[in-house]
């Protein structure tokens, strides 16, 4: 337990608590704007950060907060060494990242978003100086990035942020009420058509048509294909085995009939296809639009592989769209799913077949009032009430 004592200065009573702290005597001066009653409860304070320290557990958060809304009580909390003031961005960074195991695209996007955070911030800065008016700096920086870059930035720098809060070094983040966007962006998603697809294989030769094949049909992602062995095909069962280095597992995948004829017209040993790099995956895309005659789309690759998502969701359900083309729900609905022409299409057939339907309604039930008032006079004599 701390002991409180009073100290005389010109300027009023002053108040030194005293504690010991991992077998070290230690003290924490509080000058003659604190009052007894705002001493006592500063002793109260450091008894829990004393209590928590000792036994390795996390500080009370109750007790944090009022410490860190406070910034000169703070600051005497760390004179003091109840709080470690060390931990800057940097070290914040290192520490989230030893904690992870991402594949190198991942990290990749970790470490971008991070050098974005340092445009705004300098890395030496301790991450309990970083307000939420830097974070705001921070999203206006990214105003000239894509919508999903935007999305992708932000939601890293709130996780990192968020780790630093979970571990307690912070009492909260200053990136909590920032809304980090959606990864969705509706411009870019375009559905590539059975008959378009069909004029694009026209003028490819047979290799060409079963790689856009496996993508438009089989929706498989961009480098999924050209890593496929013929051990891979089970031209008897009509399965597929497909390995994602982006998930990094194994799924089965229908050997649909279309694919089936593309793979059948290449059938060979080894690898089924040669090296390539995506650059000339989406060279192959360009190539067919451009010898169609057609217009180039949005996401040449990514959006084949949509156009499949959507036909498979439409025909077999969510449970086998998920399952081939290996995502949760979730991410089909943010990045597969979306409406055609044909379902608007569609959606107008429907209206006016309903408007149709209730009309032929409406005149069958008029021509029935209408018998009923025009029935023979025996009938209607039938019915008079005497």
């Amino acid at each position: 337990m701390s002991s409180l004592q009073k100290r005389k200065r010109k300027k009023g009573t002053a108040y030194v608590i005293q504690f010991v702290l991992q077998k070290e005597r230690r003290a924490l001066f509080l000058d003659a704007k604190y009052k007894f009653d705002d001493a006592l409860a500063v002793q109260r304070l450091v008894d829990r950060y004393v209590d928590a320290l000792e036994l390795g557990a996390p500080v009370d958060r109750r007790a944090q907060i009022a410490v860190e809304n406070s910034p000169d009580l703070r600051e005497r909390f760390v004179a003091a060494g109840l709080i470690d003031d060390g931990l800057t961005l940097d070290e914040l960074f290192a520490r989230y990242c030893s904690c992870r195991n991402w594949k190198a695209s991942t990290r990749d996007n970790v470490e971008r978003s991070f050098d974005s955070l340092l445009r705004v911030l300098d890395g030496a800065t301790p991450i309990r100086l970083v307000s939420r008016d830097d974070a705001q700096a921070f999203v206006q920086s990214l105003a000239g990035f894509s919508r999903a870059t935007f999305a992708t930035r932000v939601r890293i720098a709130k996780s990192l942020f968020k780790f630093a809060v979970d571990n307690e070094w912070i009492a909260r983040s200053p990136f909590a009420l920032i809304v980090g966007g959606s990864y969705r962006n509706k411009s870019r998603e375009y559905y590539v058509d059975m008959a378009t697809f069909a004029r694009m294989l026209e003028t490819l030769d047979d290799e060409e048509k079963a790689l856009l094949t496996l993508y438009r049909v089989a929706g498989l992602r961009a480098s999924e294909p050209l890593i496929l062995t013929w051990r891979d095909v089970d031209f008897k069962k009509g399965r597929l085995t497909v390995y994602s280095p982006k998930t990094n597992a194994t799924r089965v995948v229908p050997l649909f009939p279309a694919v089936r004829d593309a793979l059948t017209r290449i059938r060979g040993s080894g690898a089924m296809f040669p090296p390539m790099t995506r650059q000339k995956v989406y060279y192959t895309v360009e190539k067919a639009l451009r010898r169609a005659g057609l217009p180039p789309y949005p996401r040449l690759v990514q959006n084949l592989r949509s156009s499949a998502s959507v036909d498979i969701y439409k025909e077999f359900g969510e449970v086998c769209e998920n399952a081939w083309l290996g995502h949760t729900l979730a991410v089909a609905k943010a990045h597969y799913l979306h409406e055609t022409d044909e379902d608007f299409n569609a959606a107008l057939r429907w209206q006016k077949s309903v408007a149709k339907s209730v009309a032929q309604t409406r005149q069958k039930s008029s021509k029935s009032v209408k018998n009923k008032k025009t029935g023979s006079p025996r009938q209607n004599a039938g019915t008079r009430v005497k």
